[in-house]
């Protein structure tokens, strides 16, 4: 399937079957077994990952790493290589910054839903030319927990995330979204998505595991409005990783919602109380 950017910029995402080839994703597999090795509930490396909370004190259920980009050369090579970066530039234009990567697991018959979200919220941005590269690292299905998206509207609003005056990184409960779209895709496929782009999975009530690679970018010209630490503790990963930076900021947005966070957080399960 080629590539639709055609898509991605009028729905907000779009969907590449075999980004990546099976060799890479077999290297990234063993690399994240060898990480995740004899790392149990009770003793773990919290500034490395994250496990599942619900487990015994033995478990050994990872739910995300964090900076795998930052911390794995594997990883930081998939994420700057021209096959990736390449399909980037169409969509954000030639000066881009990696800001973030993080790598989460559904570990079969307990993996961790997450709830209905935008991404751009989280870091708000001077323009909204932001994404989330996503590569399943194992087949997903709607049983296992695949991405479920709601596709854009001409004019993709910036919802609320809030609850009791905090930041609570989900939109309200009550919201529906029969438009929604299950993303399933094997392993090596590639889901490109804009950072307004309503976005959510399921848990995972199957026997299969369902890893997936997240990887944020945006063009160079998108400046990080300042909120305090939290900020600055998003910003650690950032770096330019195509072209040249850019000192002066497109500003795009009429309105940006400043996130309050009541404390800081180590990932979007803090916020949502997952």
């Amino acid at each position: 399937m080629n590539f639709d950017k055609e898509q991605y910029f009028k729905e907000g995402y779009t969907v590449q079957p075999n980004l990546v080839s099976q060799e890479i994703i077999e290297e990234l597999n063993a690399e994240i077994d060898r990480i995740t090795r004899r790392n149990t509930l009770a003793r773990h490396n919290k500034l490395a990952l994250e496990m599942e909370p619900d487990q015994p004190p033995t478990g050994n259920l990872v739910r995300r790493i964090y900076a795998p980009c930052k911390h794995y050369p594997a990883f930081n090579k998939l994420s700057v290589s021209d096959q990736v970066l390449d399909r980037i530039e169409e969509l954000v234009g030639p000066d881009i910054i990696l800001h973030y990567s993080k790598l989460n697991m559904k570990p079969p018959g307990i993996g961790t839903k997450i709830k209905w979200h935008q991404d751009f919220p989280f870091y708000p941005m001077t323009n909204t030319k932001t994404l989330a590269l996503l590569i399943y690292l194992e087949d997903a299905t709607t049983e296992n927990g695949c991405l479920q998206v709601v596709p854009q509207n001409e004019k993709q609003e910036i919802l609320d995330h809030a609850q009791d005056g905090y930041f609570a990184g989900a939109v309200a409960e009550d919201m529906e979204f029969e438009d929604a779209v299950p993303l399933e895709g094997t392993a090596g496929t590639g889901i490109f998505m804009n950072g307004l782009t309503l976005h959510a999975s399921a848990k995972n009530l199957s026997g299969k595991g369902r890893r997936t690679l997240i990887i944020g970018y945006r063009a160079a010209s998108a400046i990080p409005l300042y909120y305090g630490e939290m900020t600055n503790m998003m910003e650690r990963e950032s770096k330019l990783v195509r072209g040249i930076p850019n000192p002066v900021a497109e500003v795009t947005i009429d309105r940006a919602v400043i996130p309050v966070y009541k404390e800081n957080i180590s990932s979007i399960y803090d916020l949502q109380k997952n």
